[in-house]
């Protein structure tokens, strides 16, 4: 008797990935699976060669392009425009194991009322070495129960889930209200978990690429740049915040009291991400945006002592605050202006 196998559509989404996108496609492509696998790549407006570079896969993909619409947006795009039964998501910058598939579709075919599997990930970094070889925390290295996701901001990787098509139907897919980084993602987990279990899988099943700390703060300097032909960063601050005040309401309406200590760790969050971005700031000399993104950062979490000391560092005017980084110990100058340090020269 043949085993049926079952049919997965892997979603792809990329926004100016040419740098990247052949690896992610290329690791779907060598998947050890015996059923059909179906590749879409949403292309979310990207400007630059990305286009040639999916071309370059003739059939072998299907591609669908669209204005920039953002993550959540072109994830949706991607599941409309396919017809596998099971839907496996992978960001354009990450790269799957060639046995993912083959290990986690039978966690869903196998078990009934399962909505989601996901697995644990290598992070590594843009070099190509192994940073950490878990990404998955060791208190959540199990399928979470909703109680506990409401609870803390649960760490799952987009690039590790399989869905059933039925059941993300059940959700509507991902809110497109979301147009960063932050949100889309982990709301639509907390959805889907209303609809049946997860499963997890306590192995790494895929690289999961990630800046070090300079990149990012790299990749930072040159958001707070780009945005909308502006010069000061305000539009990547204002979208930063509405992400998370998106995701704020969205579970305040959906779990109502429920969800009072997720909302506290998403200011938390929220401010983290605001420091990153003075940090940001403070090492492309603007000092000005990194006291707004301080005092922003304080709002959404005012016990954090080590913000109001770098608001203090951005206040200070370069004249006292040159002389006086050449006299500090390197590990509290990062902590205060973030790397690197060739503004103190």
């Amino acid at each position: 008797m043949t085993t049926k196998h079952p049919s997965v559509a892997a979603i792809i989404p990329v926004f100016n990935g040419a740098r990247t996108i052949a690896r992610a496609i290329d690791s779907v492509l060598a998947q050890r699976f015996g059923g059909d696998i179906e590749i879409v790549v949403v292309n979310d407006g990207s400007t630059d060669s990305t286009a040639e570079v999916l071309r370059a896969y003739g059939d072998r993909i299907k591609v669908v392009t669209q204005e920039n619409r953002g993550l959540a947006a072109a994830r949706n795009t991607g599941v409309r425009n396919s017809v596998g039964e099971y839907l496996a998501f992978l960001d354009a910058d990450d790269e799957w194991m060639a046995d993912k598939l083959a290990v986690q579709l039978p966690m869903l075919t196998e078990r009934t009322g399962a909505v989601m599997v996901y697995s644990d990930a290598i992070q590594i970094d843009s070099s190509g070495s192994v940073v950490y070889d878990f990404y998955i925390p060791p208190s959540q290295r199990h399928a979470p129960m909703l109680e506990e996701m409401l609870a803390d901001l649960w760490n799952i990787l987009p690039s590790s889930i399989v869905v059933p098509r039925w059941a993300i139907d059940l959700t509507a897919g991902f809110c497109e209200e979301f147009r960063g980084f932050f949100g889309e993602d982990t709301y639509f987990y907390l959805l889907l978990r209303q609809h049946g279990r997860f499963v997890y899988l306590d192995q790494p099943l895929l690289r999961y690429y990630r800046a070090g700390v300079e990149e990012q703060l790299g990749k930072r300097i040159t958001l707070l740049r780009r945005v909308e032909g502006t010069a000061d960063g305000a539009d990547a601050i204002s979208r930063t915040l509405a992400n998370y005040e998106i995701f704020i309401r969205l579970v305040r309406e959906q779990f109502g009291s429920r969800s009072t200590r997720l909302v506290r760790l998403t200011r938390r969050a929220n401010s983290n991400q605001l420091v990153t971005m003075a940090l940001a700031a403070m090492t492309s000399g603007d000092r000005a945006l990194a006291r707004r993104c301080c005092r922003l950062a304080i709002e959404q979490n005012p016990s954090n002592l080590k913000t109001y000391a770098r608001y203090w560092w951005a206040t200070m005017p370069p004249r006292l605050a040159v002389p006086l980084a050449r006299l500090m110990p390197k590990r509290l100058l990062r902590s205060l202006a973030g790397p690197p340090f060739g503004w103190i020269a």
